[in-house]
């Protein structure tokens, strides 16, 4: 087990205690960037800040909490063979996909819920069991490139024109509820 400081932010409408005790809103719109669960900036105050400002316009909670994932269920798409892993299932069940979202295009949150719901479908069915999962993961995690305006980048060396963020966006979903291993998960800002 991995353990990250995180942080939620939701909408400020005096629930806080509810909140508190449940690890968090579960988020369950529509294309939502890695599906259905429950969502945390990876040590960025700063991010669920401007998300409550943003989102809820100013009047939002933050609570800061630490996470535990299981990093064998943990599907990393700031990694290539993650990223590879994801291609490849979307090339399996492309058909399927187009049938009820988006035509030609892979959405990652929308493809993830569908993925979830067939294996569920599935399992139910008996199509499969429980060793022939397609999506063997409780949560996931990438880095939200259209932020790294906001984020610092560093040079990699003297000769090459190459850097890294030094302080990127980074998400976490959590899929369900019974895989949400959170301690001291309390409110830090409340507007």
């Amino acid at each position: 087990m991995a353990e990250f400081e995180v942080y939620h932010t939701t909408e400020n409408r005096g629930n806080e205690i509810a909140i508190q005790s449940e690890g968090g809103i579960y988020a369950d719109s529509k294309n939502l960037f890695l599906g259905k669960g429950y969502y945390y900036w990876e040590g960025s105050f700063d991010c669920a800040r401007e998300w409550g400002f943003s989102r809820y316009n100013g009047k939002f909670v933050i609570f800061k909490g630490y996470l535990a994932l299981d990093m064998d269920f943990l599907l990393d798409l700031s990694t290539n063979s993650h990223n590879r892993f994801l291609k490849e299932l979307y090339k399996r069940f492309k058909n399927q996909y187009r049938g009820k979202k988006r035509v030609g295009e892979l959405y990652v949150g929308l493809f993830i819920d569908f993925v979830r719901e067939l294996q569920n479908d599935c399992l139910k069915a008996g199509q499969i069991d429980e060793n022939e999962c397609f999506f063997p993961f409780k949560y996931s995690k990438l880095v939200d490139h259209s932020a790294s305006k906001k984020s610092e980048k560093q040079g990699v060396s003297a000769s090459a024109h190459h850097w890294y963020w030094s302080n990127p966006v980074v998400i976490i979903c959590v899929y369900e509820k019974n895989d949400l291993i959170l301690k001291d998960f309390q409110v830090v800002k409340s507007t």
